[in-house]
């Protein structure tokens, strides 16, 4: 039994029910790459904190590191209050995989003092800010766990920012 052939679409179209050209494994290498950079090096991620994300306030000393937990929100000895919010992009490469650059991941928090709120972003790439100076206190991003493993997604509640905060002199 053979199949009825269909005439060809007009170059540069194509119709529903018509035959697509044939692709070589040439052809489809750059589409193969393309898509791994868009699902796993390159590809950003933004994650929030849900509505059971921790609220638990911590305090922590200056100048020792510290990890927070997405939507939790800590305070330092001299009373600045910084809340976890969000990753707002995450393109770090998975680990075990070659990527052509490290990536980048964005945390979004919440710092407050006495003058009210300033929302500040910070990231895990050392050419972009990973500080920020509020209220006379330096806040350092020092990393973000956990690790991107390839073929998986971080869930908000698995997020933990390693910090730390100094007085400015």
């Amino acid at each position: 039994m053979s199949l009825p052939q269909r005439a060809p679409a007009a170059a540069g179209s194509w119709r529903a029910g018509a035959h697509a050209p044939a692709m070589s494994r040439t052809d489809l290498a750059p589409l193969v790459v393309s898509l791994g950079v868009a699902l796993g090096c390159g590809a950003p991620h933004a994650t929030t904190a849900g509505a059971g994300a921790a609220t638990a306030q911590t305090t922590v000393a200056l100048d020792e590191p510290f990890q927070i937990e997405m939507g939790q929100q800590i305070e330092t000895a001299t009373g600045l209050r910084i809340r976890f919010d969000a990753v707002r992009a995450d393109s770090r490469c998975p680990r075990g995989v070659t990527c052509v650059w490290a990536g980048d991941a964005v945390v979004a928090l919440t710092v407050e003092a006495d003058d009210g709120p300033v929302e500040t972003e910070l990231h895990t790439h050392p050419s972009r800010e990973t500080t920020a100076d509020v209220a006379g206190h330096r806040i350092t991003l020092q990393g973000l766990a956990p690790e991107p493993e390839d073929g998986t997604t971080i869930d908000a509640s698995d997020y933990r920012a390693a910090l730390v905060v100094t007085r400015e002199s």
